[in-house]
C-alpha cells in the first residue's frame, strides 16, 4: 500500500502525519510533532526533524512539505487566458506590478484558478519568496528527507477539509489555521476555494514578538501554564476580531455558516460565534482514518499535505516549479538514455532500408502495370496492333505519350490513377450525350407516397383502430424556393369507435405516428372534423398529409 508523510514546518514548531492506503481510503498510522530550535541552527533543527520521521518510520521518498502562510502574499487576478499552460508562461511577470514588495525574478508566483468562462480566467495568485522555499527544501534535506513538492498552509487546509468531506455545496465556509505569528484564513464559497488570506498574528504573537533576554544575554526564562494560558487568550481575543473584519468583508454567492478552526489554541476560539456564524473544530479525522495521540486540531494542515501527496488533494499548488531537484539523477539516467537513442537511431536505419527496397520493387511493379495498361488501350500503327480504345481522345493520348519523358516525375501509381480519372471523365461525357446521365432525378412516385400513409393507416388498424378510407388522392408537387419535390396525399376518414371521444383518440394516434416517420413533412387538418348521427364514430374531410419519397426506406414502399 502506498505510504506517504504530510509535514507542516512553522517558524517554531512542526507537526507530521503519516499515511498509508489511497487517495479515498486511507488510515493514519503515525503522528509527531515538536519545537524547533529558536537560535537558527539549521543542523539542531535538522537532527530533531530527522528523529521524528526515524521515530515515526515515516517514508522520506514521498514528502509533502507545507509552510507557514505568513511567506506568501495573495492576489486577485483576470487574465484573458483560459489554458493552463499558456497562463503559466505568462503569469509571473504579468503579475509583476502586484507584488511591489517583491523582486519576481527572486519570487515563486503559483495560481489557482477560482473562475472559467470562455477564454477569461480568475486566478488566486501567490507568490513566495524563492529563499524561503530553499530554506526549507534545504532543511528537511540535511533531515535525510527530499519533499516532493511545497505549498502554502492554506492549500493543504483546504485539501483536508476537501479530504474528510466537511466542505458543503450549497453554503459558504471559512477554515482557520492558527500558526505561531500568523493565522491562515481561507473563504470556501459552494465548496470551491474563493480567497486566502494571511493575518500577521498568531497563538504566539506577532511575528516581530521575541521573548525578552535574560540578564547577561541568558535564554529568557520558562514561560509558566497560568501566562501561556493568559497569552492564549489574548491572542484568541485578537484573532476573533480579525476574523470578523474577513467574515464581514468576504463576497460569497451562499450565506457564511461555520467558522472551521484548527491550530495551535484552535479551542481558544470556540464559544460566542462571529457574526452569527457558528465556531466550530475543524474535524478531519474520523473512524476510518484513526486520530493522532495528541491534540488532533494542530495536525490538520500535515494530514492535508500527506493527504495530497496520495493523489487526492483537490488543489494541487506547485512552489517547487523553479527549486524542484533531483541530485545525480541526470547523471544516472545518461548512459541508458544514449544506448536507448543510438537502439533507435540503428533500428530506424535498418526499418528505412527495408522500406527503400520495398518501395523500388513496388515501383518496378507499377512500371510494368502501367505500360502494359498503356499498350492495352492505345493503338499503334506501326506494328499494326488495334488498341481497346479505338479512337482515344488527343488529351488522353498526349498524357500516356508524357510517361515515356524523363523528365516525368509523377509516380507510376499518381500516372495510372490520372489514366483512370480521364477514361472515367470521357465514358461520363459520353452517357450524357447519349441521354443516359445518371444525374438526371427522376421525379417522385404519387403511388409510393400514397402506399406509405395508407401504410401507417394499416398498422393503426393492427392496433385496435376502426378506420373508413372514403376517398383517397395523390398528387405530385415540385419543389419551389429551395424546397424539394414531394407527394401530397388527400384522404377523407372515418374513425369507428364507441363514442366521439374515442374515435377523437385514434385520429391524434395516427398524426402522432404520422409525424413519427422520416418521410413526413406536414400535415394539413385544419378542416373540421363531425361527429357520425349515430355518435360512434367521426368524419374527418380533406386530411392533408406531404411525404417525401426519397426518406422512405427501401423495401418499405
Amino acid at each position: 500500500m502506498a505510504r506517504t508523510c504530510g509535514i507542516r514546518i512553522g517558524p517554531k514548531r512542526f507537526e507530521l502525519v503519516v499515511l498509508e492506503g489511497g487517495a479515498k481510503k486511507h488510515k493514519v498510522v503515525a503522528t509527531a510533532r515538536g519545537e524547533l530550535p529558536r537560535d537558527c541552527d539549521e543542523s539542531a533543527a535538522a537532527k530533531v526533524l530527522r528523529d521524528a520521521l526515524a521515530a515515526a518510520k515515516a517514508p522520506v521518498d514521498d514528502v509533502m512539505v507545507a509552510i507557514d502562510i505568513g511567506l506568501g502574499a495573495f492576489r486577485t487576478h483576470k487574465v484573458q487566458l483560459s489554458d493552463r499552460a499558456k497562463i503559466e508562461e505568462t503569469l509571473k511577470y504579468d503579475v509583476e506590478g502586484e507584488f511591489p514588495h517583491l523582486a519576481i525574478d527572486d519570487a515563486v508566483v503559483d495560481f489557482e484558478q477560482l473562475d472559467n468562462a470562455g477564454d477569461t480566467s480568475q486566478l488566486l495568485v501567490s507568490a513566495v519568496k524563492k529563499e524561503d522555499v530553499r530554506r526549507v527544501v534545504d532543511l528537511l534535506a540535511k533531515a535525510g528527507a527530499e519533499p516532493m513538492e511545497v505549498e502554502l498552509e492554506g492549500s493543504a487546509m483546504y485539501n483536508a477539509a476537501n479530504a474528510a468531506g466537511l466542505l458543503v455545496a450549497d453554503k459558504a465556509q471559512v477554515l482557520v489555521h492558527v500558526g505561531e505569528h500568523s493565522t491562515c484564513v481561507v473563504i470556501v464559497d459552494g465548496g470551491k476555494l474563493r480567497e486566502v488570506r494571511a493575518i500577521p498574528f498568531g497563538a504566539h504573537g506577532a511575528a516581530t514578538a521575541a521573548p525578552a533576554a535574560g540578564a547577561e544575554g541568558e535564554p529568557a526564562p520558562a514561560v509558566g501554564a497560568d501566562e501561556q494560558q493568559r497569552r492564549l487568550v489574548v491572542a484568541a481575543t485578537r484573532i476573533r476580531r480579525e476574523l470578523a473584519r474577513s467574515v464581514a468583508a468576504a463576497r460569497t454567492a451562499n450565506p457564511l455558516d461555520d467558522v472551521l478552526v484548527c491550530g495551535l489554541g484552535a479551542k481558544s476560539l470556540l464559544g460566542e460565534p462571529i457574526l452569527d456564524c457558528e465556531v466550530k473544530l475543524l474535524e478531519v479525522f474520523g473512524a476510518e482514518t484513526g486520530a493522532p495521540d495528541s491534540d488532533p486540531a494542530e495536525h490538520v494542515v500535515a494530514y492535508g499535505a500527506a493527504v495530497r501527496q496520495l493523489g487526492g488533494g483537490a488543489i494541487k499548488a506547485s512552489l517547487r516549479r523553479e527549486e524542484l531537484r533531483y541530485s545525480g539523477t541526470w547523471e544516472r539516467l545518461e548512459l541508458p538514455l544514449m544506448v536507448l537513442s543510438l537502439l533507435v537511431v540503428l533500428g530506424m536505419g535498418v526499418w528505412y532500408r527495408g522500406l527503400l527496397d520495398d518501395t523500388h520493387a513496388l515501383k518496378a511493379d507499377l512500371v510494368f502495370w502501367r505500360d502494359s495498361a498503356r499498350n492495352l488501350l492505345v493503338p499503334e500503327a506501326k506494328s499494326g496492333r488495334v488498341g481497346n480504345l479505338a479512337k482515344p481522345s488527343p488529351d488522353f493520348l498526349k498524357l500516356v505519350e508524357g510517361f515515356k519523358s524523363p523528365a516525368n516525375e509523377a509516380l507510376p501509381n499518381e500516372q495510372i490513377d490520372a489514366m483512370q480519372r480521364m477514361i472515367m471523365a470521357e465514358v461520363a461525357k459520353m452517357k450524357k450525350d447519349l441521354g443516359r446521365d445518371a444525374e438526371m432525378v427522376q421525379p417522385q412516385s404519387a403511388l409510393t407516397g400514397m402506399a406509405a400513409v395508407l401504410g401507417v393507416l394499416q398498422a393503426e388498424s393492427g392496433r385496435g383502430t376502426r378506420p373508413s378510407l372514403r376517398k383517397l388522392n395523390a398528387t405530385y408537387q415540385q419543389g419551389k424556393q429551395g424546397k424539394g419535390d414531394f407527394i401530397r396525399v388527400t384522404m377523407d376518414l372515418t374513425f369507428f369507435a364507441d363514442d366521439v371521444v374515442l374515435a377523437t383518440e385514434h385520429f391524434e394516434a395516427l398524426k402522432r405516428t404520422l409525424r413519427e416517420q422520416p418521410w413526413f413533412l406536414a400535415l394539413d387538418d385544419k378542416n373540421p372534423t363531425k361527429p357520425l348521427e349515430t355518435s360512434q364514430g367521426m368524419s374527418i374531410t380533406g386530411l392533408v398529409v406531404d411525404v417525401d419519397c426519397t426518406k422512405i426506406p427501401a423495401g418499405n414502399s
